[in-house]
């Protein structure tokens, strides 16, 4: 059977994000089921004491997300209806690249 290259490049996207934020200090919660446009939440951890801050994560990380470059980085082009659910989510939601 062959292997998905989608799938793979998405695990590894999520693993690189909870690499990044565990080096913060910061407690990284993947949500594995039912994904409906947040991959993980991420705990803001102050003096190593958990704050109970949440920030939401969408991740991105195909390369069809690259490709529009700018000086400052990348620019992402997402669906309206993803911008809408996020921006009436109750958490802030960060979309990582």
């Amino acid at each position: 059977m062959k292997a998905d290259s989608n799938s793979r490049t998405g695990r590894i996207g999520v693993a690189g994000t909870n690499l990044l934020f565990e080096k913060l200090g910061w407690i990284f919660r993947e949500q594995p089921i039912e994904d409906y446009g947040i991959d993980a939440h991420v705990e803001v951890v102050e003096s190593n004491t958990a704050t109970g801050k949440l920030i939401a994560l969408q991740i991105k990380s195909g390369k069809s997300w690259f490709k529009e470059k700018t000086t400052e980085g990348f620019v992402f082009r997402g669906k309206t209806e993803h911008l809408e659910y996020w921006q009436e989510h109750s958490l802030p939601v960060m979309v990582v690249l």
